[in-house]
């Protein structure tokens, strides 16, 4: 600003500008205005020959069974880990412990013998103790 300028002069001015309208329109502008929007809009629809665009497209229904298949695997999942924390289970007891991993070939014997044998042969085996 101009330092030699008094604050009343500056006031003055400010409201000298603010009283212009620095905004003008044309005669009849807004008289003609409806008019225009009129004939605008007639010539628009008579020159539209718009393509129509069908609303299911080839790539949407892809999507949508991509997302579909997803879906069911994530709540698959989910109800199995609710599942699995219901009964207390973890993914620790279904891995093999150290000690069976280090079983002797008598003790895998016993193991396949015990397995192996019906209601007679436990039978026989509890007759001859």
């Amino acid at each position: 600003m101009n330092s030699g300028m008094s604050e009343k002069e500056i006031t003055l001015m400010v409201q000298e500008r603010l009283k212009n309208n620095h905004f003008k329109t044309p005669d009849g502008y807004f008289e003609q205005l409806h008019q225009r929007i009129i004939q605008t809009i007639d010539v628009n629809v008579k020159q539209d020959n718009a393509k129509v665009v069908p609303i299911r497209k080839r790539g949407t229904r892809y999507i949508a069974i991509a997302a579909s298949v997803m879906a069911i695997f994530t709540l698959g999942s989910m109800y199995n880990a609710f599942i699995r924390h219901e009964k207390g289970m973890t993914d620790k007891t279904t891995t093999v412990t150290a000690h069976q991993q280090n079983m002797t070939t008598d003790e895998l014997d016993l193991v396949a013998d015990y397995t192996m044998c019906d209601n007679d042969d436990i039978v026989a085996f509890l007759i001859d103790e």
